[in-house]
């Protein structure tokens, strides 16, 4: 009799921690291949390691092609998994969760304009970053005189089009001559008469960054710099940039993570800090430009 009560004992013992401790199934999803995806990524899953919750989360990842239709169907297979909830890196991914009206929670990272989550009866919450445009003009105004800011964005990538907007009002308070491009393909350049006095703008954009190395080709070829909102498009070979540090994304997000699978509900939104300025001294160089030290002396990254 006592061997089988110890026996019961031993079977509720082993059930109940069989369910405690199972894996809490996460759908990773990468707007892109990016690097600074990759990295935040495995930030990550080094803070959820170092929060002791990494052995209670099972991550399925996985990696979209940089297209609204990729996107829509990469939110909708993950929800179709039956994951506890999504990681999207990457806001186009959010605005594809929410046009698609997926129901499970969603956490984001990479997002710049959090105003358009505001109001959203749904569990969605992450970390996000707030990107001085402004000041990125007033470096770029020291390095150049702009004789025409050709800024390029995504008219699919809601963000993209929102930081154009607000490109246009600094530059009419500086009186820079603007002019927008539409780009809706990483594979193609638009077609823009440069002169040597202009300079490109990259909007934050995935299509835009994976398609960086071609833009920033051919405006060099045209004694054209391009600056940026992404460490893609400063790694890429644009004269100035300014990025959020996807290291720091990446520790913000596991803690976020760490914080919702132990209280079970959303954290409130999380704004990354630490905003890098990032100055390509090569391809200054390159340009016969010189990079002032009012610059360099506020940069944060330096690239030589």
């Amino acid at each position: 009799m006592v061997k089988r009560i110890l026996l019961f004992s031993l079977l509720i013992f082993t059930v109940s921690h069989n369910v405690y401790s199972r894996d809490r199934v996460v759908a990773v999803v990468l707007a892109s291949n990016l690097n600074k995806f990759k990295i935040a990524y495995q930030s990550l899953q080094q803070t959820l390691k170092a929060n002791g919750v990494a052995d209670t989360v099972q991550f399925v990842l996985s990696t979209t092609n940089p297209d609204p239709s990729s996107w829509s169907n990469a939110v909708k297979r993950a929800e179709g998994q039956d994951v506890d909830f999504i990681i999207a890196f990457g806001a186009p991914l959010v605005h594809a969760a929410l046009k698609e009206k997926i129901e499970i929670p969603l956490i984001f990272a990479d997002l710049y304009e959090p105003g358009v989550i505001e109001g959203i009866k749904k569990p969605i919450g992450g970390v996000y970053n707030n990107i001085p445009v402004a000041t990125l003009i007033k470096h770029l105004s020291v390095i150049k005189q702009i004789a025409t800011l050709h800024v390029l964005y995504c008219p699919f990538e809601k963000e993209s089009e929102l930081q154009a907007e607000k490109i246009k009002q600094v530059a009419a308070l500086e009186k820079i001559n603007m002019e927008l491009h539409r780009i809706t393909s990483s594979a193609r350049m638009p077609d823009i008469a440069l002169k040597p006095s202009d300079v490109i703008f990259l909007t934050s954009s995935v299509v835009l960054e994976v398609g960086a190395s071609r833009i920033i080709a051919v405006a060099n070829n045209q004694n054209v710099p391009v600056v940026g909102l992404s460490e893609t498009v400063a790694n890429s070979g644009a004269v100035l940039a300014i990025a959020p540090e996807p290291v720091e994304q990446g520790v913000a997000l596991g803690n976020f993570v760490t914080a919702y699978i132990k209280s079970g509900k959303m954290p409130q939104n999380v704004q990354l800090t630490k905003v890098n300025l990032i100055a390509n001294i090569a391809a200054a160089k390159k340009l016969n430009l010189i990079v002032p030290f009012s610059v360099l002396n506020n940069a944060t990254k330096v690239i030589k």
